[in-house]
């Protein structure tokens, strides 16, 4: 009875976790295992996941990728599945993605389609999700990145265009979406050229979000230097970002924001030195082609944006399907080159109709006080834009674009850094190689294939343990956590944020599935530990239940 009694609380209290398949690349890899002891390219992972019935992680092992031939996901022969799709890379210390997708040839570099017709026409609803996480591209002649999507949500963190010409295309990185919400948290497209510079977003009904992102030197022949958004019928919104340097030889040198219906907000946001050549409306262009939306423009700095005539830093056409009835603007608390306050008609400002209206609390002057402009935005000790912000202004974030602390001395700053505060919190993230189970205490991390959590920074250490799944034991720890090797507990400072990877290994001649990626260690003395906890954990069963049946 005590036997069966043990082996049954062993069975319910192990936890048991469904991973997605991870499939292993690397810039040399040719295999068609797509594990980590043999690798694939990343065609063959891509081809792999449209037909394996699972949610898929490709992981990329750090590198460059030279791209000779377009790299697809579509429904070309085989109709992709419906899935997730994670195309994960590695990071440096830093943070900085050092798995590089490299064009070397005159076309686009990664296609992501997953609509029934090829190419903007999804006529069906797909409800999976596609995350693009710690991937750099760069040399693309065409576009780097394109997605088309009928209900499938797109996340692109971290990720990196650079130095990408698509001159006869819309964005060197372009996303469409019938229902799937769009997210870019972390992005940064630098020196890029195209029609409507880095990037071309479009989105029927669903949410468009960018936060912490970095827009620079990005080159459009038409318009919108650094990109062109179009929402049809829900919100777009861009938060803790800078927009900078950018140039058009059309009108709206800095970004272009469309709506139909949707709302617009834009919160503490650097929008500086942008251009329109020998055209109109140098920073911020909003268009609005219905009656209801309402726009919001808090917290930002307008600086140094140049174009020729008014509307330099901030250009809204209010009523753009020309029937007398302007939308709702709120434009509070902004620094621009000229006083927002003192009307909709004047050198950095304009606005078509303006009936509808509000300016509030917005500031100008020479004293705006960047530490060194262009190339450092933070504020210095002396800016007028230090506390002048509106805690109320919406989707205003918990942390600024450092990470620190977004509200400090009670009332938000402007522009996209909060002038001498401190980190509220460390984020740690760890992803999983191989079949096991992470936890962390104080408690947070409770893992599945990628796991991370905001820990406070009033903790002054955080732990991370990990176990093996059934058939697998636990390897050694990477990434951040290295230097806590093979200890199945991993303690560490909390004074930055980590990017920690945890390998697991399948123990010899057992069964499941998986794939085993940078397994090289003898497993034998997990086995003993395995055996030791069993022993340890029989024992201590036993003897309550002795006590208990007494």
């Amino acid at each position: 009875m005590y036997i069966f009694y043990i082996i049954f609380v062993l069975l319910v209290t192990a936890k048991s976790f469904s991973l997605t398949c991870n499939l292993y690349v690397s810039p040399d890899g040719s295999s068609t295992e797509c594990s980590y002891d043999n690798p694939c390219s990343i065609q063959t992972a891509l081809d792999t996941a449209k037909t394996n019935g699972r949610d898929d992680v490709i992981c990329l092992k750090g590198g460059v990728y030279n791209i000779t031939t377009t790299l697809i996901y579509d429904n070309d022969t085989v109709y992709p599945e419906d899935n997730r799709l994670t195309l994960l890379g590695e990071v440096n210390s830093s943070g900085e993605p050092v798995s590089i997708l490299r064009g070397s040839f005159s076309g686009d570099i990664l296609k992501i389609d997953l609509c029934s017709i090829r190419d903007e026409e999804c006529q069906i609803n797909r409800f999976s999700q596609v995350l693009i996480k710690n991937i750099k591209i760069q040399n693309a002649t065409g576009q780097g990145l394109k997605i088309y999507t009928s209900s499938s949500d797109v996340t692109l963190e971290n990720v990196v265009i650079e130095n990408s010409s698509a001159s006869s295309k819309k964005g060197v990185l372009y996303i469409f979406s019938e229902n799937g919400d769009i997210n870019l948290e972390k992005c940064k497209l630098i020196d890029n050229s195209s029609q409507t510079g880095a990037f071309y977003i479009e989105s029927k009904n669903a949410v468009v979000g960018i936060k912490n992102c970095i827009f620079q030197n990005n080159i459009s022949s038409i318009t919108g230097g650094s990109g062109y958004i179009f929402s049809g019928n829900d919100e777009v919104y861009i938060v803790n970002s800078i927009i900078s340097l950018n140039t058009s030889s059309g009108n709206c040198g800095g970004i272009l924001i469309e709506t139909v219906n949707g709302d617009i907000s834009l919160t503490n946001n650097d929008i500086v030195g942008n251009q329109a050549i020998s055209s109109r409306y140098g920073g911020l262009c909003i268009y609005a082609d219905n009656d209801t939306p309402v726009i919001n423009v808090y917290n930002n700095i307008f600086w140094e944006n140049t174009a020729t005539g008014n509307g330099e830093d901030i250009y809204i056409n209010d009523d753009n399907d020309g029937n007398l009835r302007a939308v709702s603007l709120n434009i509070r608390n902004n620094f621009a080159s000229c006083d927002l306050d003192l009307g909709y008609n004047q050198p950095c400002f304009l606005v078509e109709r303006g009936s509808s209206l509000i300016t509030f609390n917005n500031i100008t002057g020479s004293s705006l006080g960047f530490v060194s402009y262009p190339s450092n935005l933070h504020l210095s000790p002396s800016s007028v834009c230090i506390d002048a912000g509106n805690n109320s202004a919406p989707h205003l974030p918990d942390k600024d674009l450092d990470g620190n602390r977004r509200i400090h001395n009670f009332i938000v700053d402007l522009g996209v850094y909060e002038y001498g505060s401190t980190p509220s919190s460390y984020r740690v993230e760890v992803v999983k190689i191989g079949d096991g189970y992470v936890y962390s205490f104080p408690s947070g991390i409770d893992c599945g294939d990628i796991c991370s959590y905001e820990f406070p920074a009033t903790h002054l250490s955080f732990t991370l343990t990990a176990k093996g799944n059934p058939g697998y034991m636990f390897d050694r720890w990477e990434g951040d956590c290295s230097v806590c090797g093979r200890g199945l507990s991993c303690s560490l400072i909390l004074d930055k944020n980590y990017n920690c990877r945890a390998r697991f290994i399948k123990i010899s001649g057992s069964g499941g599935g998986g794939c085993t990626f940078f397994a090289s260690a003898s497993v034998s003395k997990y086995v003993d530990q395995l055996v030791i906890y069993s022993l340890i954990s029989a024992i201590f069963l036993i003897r309550i239940g002795r006590r208990k049946f007494k």
